[in-house]
């Protein structure tokens, strides 16, 4: 607890250094272990206009609103597309489609299989975290009840988070991942699955965030394009 405070009061140290003027102050990155960013930092890397910007990665737990009150939120962050399709005030960059997936307990019997078919998932339990991504969450286990009720679809409201992959491990669970996921534990296999499931992935940041942040974006936004 003494050092989460010691963190803590660096934390408020450091932005007080940068408060007096929003044009000193870092661009604040939301880093979320289960969402990738080698694409985003190769983008940064491979533009001299980004690399002048002054950038702070920030750790961010999406099921927790705050764990400190005075701690500020991510000014940039990482998701797929359909976590943001009812929120306008958000603006989204696509980055790259990550594919759905099937994390299996490296003890399960499906573990062995170097890919996965409906027929497969048969008789067992899958878990989709439904928050944050509501829409596809949705859709998917409409279409696998419908077409496939053998399979039985537990979609808790709750954000994918280390807590989460921990459990699965613990507890024996399938857990409906992404492709991205491929060491995610060491308990833990990610197998591709036969089917056509898939989200576009990339950047997420406010429409009326500050200046600074919104130049970061436009820049990104012509890097981006200028290497697709």
């Amino acid at each position: 607890e003494v050092q989460s405070l010691i963190k803590l009061s660096e934390e408020i140290i450091e932005r007080t250094r940068f408060s007096a003027s929003n044009e000193n102050k870092p661009i604040r990155i939301g880093y979320f272990p289960l969402a990738p960013m080698e694409r985003f930092n190769q983008i940064c890397l491979s533009s001299a206009k980004l690399r002048e910007f002054n950038t702070i990665v920030i750790q961010y737990d999406a099921n927790i609103d705050t764990e400190y009150i005075s701690r500020e939120q991510p000014e940039i962050g990482f998701g797929v597309e359909e976590s943001v399709e009812n929120y306008p005030e958000i603006e989204f960059l696509r980055l790259e489609t990550q594919k759905l997936t099937c994390v299996v307990p490296a003890r399960h019997w499906l573990a062995q299989k170097k890919e996965l078919t409906y027929d497969d998932l048969a008789g067992e339990t899958l878990y989709f975290p439904s928050r944050g991504n509501p829409g596809l969450t949705q859709r998917f286990c409409n279409y696998i009840r419908q077409k496939y009720p053998g399979i039985t679809i537990n979609a808790p409201s709750i954000f994918y988070d280390l807590d989460v992959i921990n459990r699965c491990a613990r507890e024996g669970r399938i857990l409906v991942g992404f492709d991205s996921w491929s060491n995610i534990h060491p308990g833990l296999v990610n197998l591709p699955v036969t089917w056509n499931w898939s989200a576009p992935y990339g950047v997420i940041w406010q429409k009326n965030a500050r200046k600074e942040v919104l130049d970061f974006m436009e820049a990104f936004d012509e890097a981006l394009k200028s290497i697709q």
